[in-house]
């Protein structure tokens, strides 16, 4: 969400956020895994130019997706690997023998996956789309997209899937847009995104934060002295609503001679832009925006003398990372690492040998761990391989975070607007953070976790940060963490959001909705209440999850409007696929601007069905197979339900408030296997209690209470 400023907020801002890059480690990972080939079933696989992604990530799904150029075998292969690249499937053919594809592209969210190509029908180039909703399991019917000469991309967002298409009439390329809002089930009509005489091709296309943006190469600037296939430049546009509109063509680059190959990632408000640029040989540039596109820091060579060809760029937090390659005697690919949000670069790493020709270089940044994919011919012909980083040796704790800043955005007056932050231990030894601190408005965030809070030896923990507006203006913070690692005992993380003055005339019954335990390939649905209480007609627009995509909204379809009085019900599902905890919110975007928020909890307990002697067996690595509260909200009387894989001796019930204060202790003993309900001895408050579950001085779950008294 875009928050105007004046210039004092922005010179504070500036200084906090210097102040947290003094405090924070960098994010670089210097050691690679191995090098692992991927295409088996072909001998002459083919990958997208670099503006079409064919390598996908969401959580510890790992997704690639190449073509066999063969001639009599051509067809789209997929691989993927559900354990962040440690282990990989067979490959799937996922055309029929008469397939003559080439030029893939993926993109994926949550269990979905989509995938665009080129093909054949006669003489006739067309595009066409296929989706797996289970993760690359199974795949559903290819669908035709049309006649499209050249490159498709393709990325998503959420349920929104958006593709860059390519057109060619004789002397005219032309680019264009199609997205679906449902997931890839319907697509929207095409629409016409560059308009201008001669070439407009090779569009690379990235959406975050409700933007979407669409560059490509463009000769429209060329001169009778230039050679029209000779002046290429790169332009754009963006749409800050989700694809609806756009803004105009907008140069994005000025080379003095030919620019080739634009590549665009965004993330949140980041985007990052890198480019082939043609002086001597062709270099690498890069530059940034900060603000979906409205300002761009000054361009910058990434590579000197050695020349550079297709980049691609991806972003963890204030991390970016540039790869390419390059042709001929130089052959090899390099990528590098910039700690400070693209201002500054390390030196250049060699990471692949140039001994095997390799080209065609794809790079995703999920968290810290880096993964790659690339074309090499050690083997004697084409093949697509790959590695990720792994986590250097340590003995201690040590802290890590991919998060720097939290913003808000913009939130109504007294309501209440959560995030989260995840904290990673890197290290191999158990880390401990033991205090924290907000400095300025310490009064309007609460950071929202029982203290000390324990993390084991490459493990994570999502901490909720609430943001509460007490007027109609800017409220920055620091955050600052205490924890016991001898290196960096102190972190900090710059908090962000405004306080505006909203007529409400939406309401949201209950506003935190936990799912409690759920087997990971299950799901478990919730509902919450919608209401209209203001004098005229309301709209909801979207219904927006962040933060997780293991729940998404069941049935409802949007634009809702609602009548004066009028509630309708929403059903919200959790679905995990991977064991542990999951935070998410669900942001309503209204027509009144109040766009009211839902919290979401629930954990996936990592269960797992198997035959055995013909009957199913179910396994647990959890302690607790179910926790919740009912009823949630709860005044004096409420029970505590859980399902216990075995025996629990000494359980102490321990309740917090938001902000992480002891409030009360409650022994429980002993507890046999099997489900147990625990009556609650509430304390005297109002709002959200924390219940931590403890058996033998170990923490086995948490779940969240609204107390009512």
């Amino acid at each position: 969400m875009n928050c105007s400023r004046s210039s004092t907020d922005l010179d504070r801002i500036s200084g906090l956020l210097f102040f947290a890059l003094l405090l924070f480690p960098t994010g670089l990972l210097a050691q690679w895994s191995t090098e692992q080939r991927l295409s088996t079933l072909d001998t002459s696989a083919g990958l997208n130019e670099n503006m079409g992604q064919c390598l996908a990530v969401s959580g510890d799904s790992i997704h690639v997706v190449w073509t066999n150029t063969k001639a009599g075998d051509h067809g789209v292969y997929y691989k993927h690997s559900f354990d962040g690249g440690l282990t990989w499937t067979g490959e799937t053919k996922l055309t029929g023998a008469t397939s003559n594809a080439d030029l893939p592209s993926i993109a994926a969210s949550g269990n979905t996956v989509h995938i665009m190509w080129r093909d054949t029908i006669g003489a006739q180039n067309v595009n066409y789309y296929i989706r797996s909703l289970d993760g690359g399991k199974t795949w559903g019917p290819k669908v035709f997209f049309g006649n499209w000469y050249w490159w498709p991309s393709i990325t998503c967002a959420g349920n929104m899937v958006f593709v860059a298409l390519n057109s060619n009439t004789p002397g005219n390329t032309e680019v264009w847009f199609q997205r679906s809002t449902d997931n890839g089930t319907t697509w929207d009509s095409v629409k016409r995104i560059s308009n201008a005489l001669g070439r407009s091709e090779d569009p690379s296309i990235s959406a975050s934060d409700g933007h979407v943006y669409l560059v490509w190469n463009d000769n429209r600037d060329s001169t009778n002295t230039v050679p029209k296939q000779a002046q290429m430049k790169a332009y754009a546009r963006v749409s800050s609503d989700n694809g609806v509109t756009w803004g105009p063509e907008t140069l994005w680059n000025n080379p003095p001679s030919k620019s080739y190959f634009p590549f665009v990632h965004a993330s949140g408000a980041n985007v990052d832009f890198v480019w082939g640029d043609l002086r001597t040989t062709y270099q690498v540039f890069y530059k940034h925006s900060s603000d979906h596109g409205a300002t761009w820091s000054a361009e910058q060579p990434l590579t000197s003398g050695n020349g550079g060809d297709y980049p691609v760029v991806t972003r963890n937090g204030f991390d970016v990372y540039a790869e390419w390659f390059l042709f001929g005697s130089n052959a090899g690919i390099t990528y590098r690492h910039s700690s400070d949000g693209g201002t500054t670069w390390d030196t250049p790493v060699a990471l692949v040998s140039g001994a095997g020709n390799p080209g065609s270089p794809f790079i995703f940044a999920n968290g810290s761990t880096l993964h790659t994919i690339w074309l090499d011919q050690r083997d004697g012909y084409h093949a697509v391989y790959y590695k990720r980083t792994v986590p250097e040796t340590t003995t201690t704790g040590r802290f890590t975070t991919p998060t720097y800043i939290v913003s808000f955005g913009q939130v109504k007056v007294n309501a209440t607007r959560f995030d989260t932050i995840t904290i990673h231990n890197a290290g191999d030894a158990t880390l401990h953070m033991l205090n924290y601190s907000i400095a300025q408005s310490a009064s309007t965030y609460k950071f929202a976790v029982p203290l000390p809070y324990v993390i084991p030896a490459g493990g994570s923990a999502s901490i909720i940060v609430q943001f509460s507006p007490l007027q109609p203006i800017a409220y920055p913070a620091t955050l600052v963490i205490e924890t016991d690692e001898a290196a960096s005992s102190f972190d900090s993380i710059v908090l962000l959001g405004t306080g505006v003055l909203v007529v409400s005339k939406i309401e949201v019954n209950p506003t935190t909705l936990n799912f409690g335990d759920v087997d990971s390939g299950a799901s478990s649905m919730k509902q919450f209440s919608i209401t209209n209480t203001g004098g005229i007609l309301a709209t909801i627009n979207t219904l927006s999850i962040t933060n997780s995509p293991m729940f998404s909204v069941s049935t409802t379809t949007v634009p809702l409007t609602l009548g004066i009085g009028e509630t309708d019900t929403i059903v919200v599902l959790f679905k995990p696929t991977e064991s542990g905890a999951s935070t998410g919110f669900l942001t309503i975007g209204t027509t009144d601007g109040s766009q009211p928020q839902i919290l979401l909890h629930g954990v996936g307990v990592g269960k797992k069905d198997t035959i055995s002697g013909g009957a199913l067996v179910r396994y647990s690595t959890s302690l607790v197979s179910l926790l919740e509260v009912s009823p949630n909200p709860a005044s004096t009387n409420a029970t505590l339900k859980l399902g216990a894989t075995k025996q629990l001796e000494d359980v102490k019930l321990s309740f917090y408030d938001a902000a992480a204060r002891l409030i009360r202790t409650q022994d429980v003993g002993s507890l046999g296997e099997g489900i147990q309900n625990i009556p609650l001895l509430l304390p005297t408050m109002s709002g959200v209690a924390f219940v931590r579950v403890t058996s033998a001085g170990e923490a086995i779950g948490t779940v969240a209470v609204a107390i009512i008294h």
